[in-house]
């Protein structure tokens, strides 16, 4: 199945760029979302057969044009991911840097400040929230929400000295999963009906 992925993948940003269109401008030609046009030129997902009709028809070409690999053109588009996640690392490695740069300092002063690290695990989560949203449109962000949230409890917890809060996280990660339960559940009846 991935290599249909990468197949389709390669033929998809081929007739697009031929024909001179942008990822917004064939999602609206389809009704769909520019992101769903970017998941599937990055080979994570394949649309159905209805939306490969339409692509035939719109680029006119065949589905099984669509589905076949012609060499000549064969981009990889997988590729990309390494690089995405090779940033990503080196983004989060940089925000944990800080914190212990930050750390040394403070305990080179002779005021050790543990809570240092409390503080960084929030905004490391939320720069890999965001990069993850922007770059991989959001795969996975139901557990870096959750590793927020309790990055989140962990440092105010740790602030007020006042670690009772923490029995307030099993609820609040109930709500997290359940928003996502949610949200899935709507996203696939939109995509049923569309």
């Amino acid at each position: 199945m991935e290599d249909l992925k990468v197949i389709f993948a390669a033929n998809l940003i081929h007739l697009r760029t031929e024909a001179g269109l942008t990822q917004l401008q064939l999602a609206e030609q389809l009704n769909y979302s520019d992101k769903s046009v970017s998941k599937w030129e990055r080979g994570d997902a394949i649309p159905d057969v209805m939306v490969m009709k339409a692509m035939a028809d719109l680029f006119g070409v065949t589905v099984d044009f669509l589905i076949t690999s012609h060499d000549e053109w064969n981009v990889r588009p997988v590729e990309r991911h390494v690089h995405v996640d090779t940033l990503m690392a080196i983004i989060n490695i940089g925000v944990m840097s800080i914190a212990a740069l930050l750390f040394v300092i403070f305990w080179m002063l002779g005021n050790v400040q543990w809570i240092i690290w409390f503080a960084a695990l929030p905004v490391l989560f939320t720069t890999w929230l965001i990069l993850n949203s922007v770059w991989k449109d959001g795969k996975n962000n139901r557990f870096l929400i959750a590793a927020l949230v309790t990055s989140v409890f962990g440092l105010v917890s740790f602030a007020l000295w006042r670690y009772e809060l923490l029995v307030l996280l099993a609820p609040a990660l109930l709500i997290v999963w359940l928003s996502f339960r949610v949200y899935r559940k709507g996203k696939a009846k939109k995509d049923k009906n569309v």
